[in-house]
């Protein structure tokens, strides 16, 4: 248990990206005590703090591309930039990293007003899909965007090759409970790092879990006077991506 004075930046550093010759996959969340992250699918809960929202800036300043599930963008409307270090509502970081969604079918319509495409300086999210809309994809990219399209969207290590041989080096895996549990489940996961709420959400409140058991390695746990929430950071054993 970390003391009051050792910082949260301290005491991820040993779960930060640190490999350049591959995509470091970090998979982060916020959960209650009984491993639920909303009260029901669809519908938004509010988990951490002030602190750990903070810290949670910190970490998508050290990745070059944040990951969501479609589910969770049409959802949330999520802006997914980094206000750290001012946390500051209208701040957006020259650290932000690269949205990416999942939309296996390209649902998403690009043309609404989204939260992430307001700002000048926002990123027009990468879609990885396995959609074969010529259409659309060709709509996108006129519109800015970025596609990479995969044979299978549940193959994270096509994920990830594919974020790599487009110059992203780390990713950082939000969500949302499908997305974390088929990233959890393939095990290519480099860091695990949640957010423990002290609430429960109770058996209506959506889980995510990986489909069988998994050990990490190296766990950690952060707590500091004043902040409600703790955090427990592993390492996992990435499987070959060679």
């Amino acid at each position: 248990m970390n003391t009051p004075e050792n910082s949260y930046e301290q005491f991820l550093e040993p779960y930060l990206p640190s490999t350049t010759d591959r995509c470091f996959v970090t998979v982060t969340y916020a959960q209650s005590l009984d491993a639920r992250i909303a009260c029901a699918p669809g519908e938004r809960t509010k988990l951490s703090g002030a602190d750990t929202k903070r810290m949670t800036h910190f970490l998508r300043s050290k990745h070059d591309a944040i990951l969501v599930g479609i589910d969770t963008v049409i959802a949330d409307n999520p802006r997914l930039n980094c206000r750290y270090p001012t946390m500051a509502e209208d701040y957006n970081s020259p650290l932000s990293p690269q949205p990416v969604f999942l939309d296996t079918h390209f649902r998403w319509d690009f043309t609404k007003d989204w939260a992430l495409l307001r700002s000048s300086t926002s990123k027009k999210p990468l879609i990885i899909t396995e959609s074969k809309n010529s259409g659309k994809i060709a709509s996108y990219i006129e519109f800015g965007g970025e596609v990479l399209q995969v044979q299978d969207i549940r193959n994270w290590t096509e994920i990830a090759r594919g974020l790599y041989s487009l110059g992203y080096t780390s990713v950082m895996v939000e969500g949302g409970a499908k997305v974390i549990d088929s990233c959890l489940t393939s095990g290519i996961a480099d860091s695990v790092i949640i957010t423990i709420a002290p609430v429960f959400l109770g058996t209506n409140g959506l889980a995510a879990a990986p489909s069988h058991a998994i050990t990490f390695s190296e766990p950690r746990w952060w707590r500091s006077e004043g902040v409600p929430d703790t955090i427990c950071a592993m390492k996992c054993d990435p499987i070959s991506m060679k």
